[in-house]
């Protein structure tokens, strides 16, 4: 029985690492997207600032 419940066990193991792997990658391509997008609204905001301080 331990044998059994010790490669269930490594088995759930498994599934459970290459599920939370698979989240991790597309919260972290959301993550990278909400970065490049608040990168280039910070630049954008900059830029105009900038051109209100030449006026």
């Amino acid at each position: 029985m331990e044998i059994i419940d010790k490669n269930f066990v490594y088995t759930f193991t498994v599934i459970q690492t290459i599920i939370l792997g698979f989240l991790n990658i597309v919260t972290f391509k959301k993550i990278d997207t909400l970065n490049r997008n608040f990168r280039e609204a910070v630049t954008t905001f900059n830029t105009l600032r900038n051109a209100r301080k030449k006026i």
